[in-house]
Formats: C-alpha cells, structure tokens, sequence
C-alpha cells in the first residue's frame, strides 16, 4: 500500500500546460481513487469492527483524523426514512429528478392541454401540501 501521508491531501498539484487529454485522463483516476477510497475504508473499517469492535474503530479514526489534521465533517441531518428504502428514494433524489424534468419540460408547457395540465396538478398537488405544511412549521 502507498503511504500517501507524506503528500500533501489538501492541495493537488497540476502542471500548468496540461492538455484537455492529460487533464481527463488525471481526473478520471482521481474520480476512482475517490470511488475506491470510500470502498477501501468501509471495507477496513469492518475488518477492524469485526476483530475489535466499533468502539475501538471509532476513537482510532477520531485519532488519526486529528494526527492527520483532517477537517471534521459535519454531521448532516437526514431528510429520508431509516430503512433501507432511503437507497431507492430520497428528497435530494426527488429533487434533482423534478428539477431535470422541468428543465426538459420548459418548452413544452405552452402546449399543453387541460389533460396533461390535470395529470400534472394532481401529481404535484401532494408535494405543494407538504411543503406549505413544511413552511407553517417554520419557528
């Protein structure tokens, strides 16, 4: 395994006269490297719960996030279910669909008939009543 602590994690160093080509063919190993990363790590970590316990990977990492002076990352709060559904759907996932779907769609909602203009009231009408429930929660 490459001891990639003696490099600098903070700042990446790129050539000034790298070409398109050099350039993609750079980020693509960084893109895996990141992929592989997250994959290594968790696959670590439960090597070390396993054989030592959770609490023990926990104050290790706590440690060697400090030693490496790692910035702390914050614990986002999450807007989906506990199960496992929350892999399949998400409000960031809701998100991002409706919003390339209304992208796609801009040009086309002129068009429309009182059908397709139905079909997409009754559709969006449940999420209009959460987010107006959402707002009036609002402190």
């Amino acid at each position: 395994m490459t001891d990639i602590v003696q490099n600098n994690a903070k700042k990446l160093s790129l050539s000034n006269d790298l070409t398109k080509d050099e350039w993609e063919s750079e980020h693509k190993k960084l893109l895996f490297y990141r992929y592989a990363a997250r994959s290594f790590v968790k696959q670590s970590r439960q090597y070390a719960e396993n054989k030592w316990g959770a609490d023990y990977v926990a104050e290790c990492e706590q440690q060697f996030e400090l030693d490496l002076d790692l910035p702390r990352l914050e614990v986002k709060p999450s807007l989906n279910p506990s199960d496992k559904s929350g892999g399949i759907i998400t409000i960031e996932g809701i998100s991002k669909s409706f919003t390339m779907w209304d992208r796609k769609m801009l040009d086309q909602f002129k068009a429309w008939d009182n059908v397709q203009i139905n079909k997409a009231i009754a559709l969006l009408e449940p999420v209009e009543k959460r987010l107006q429930m959402l707002r009036s929660s609002l402190r």
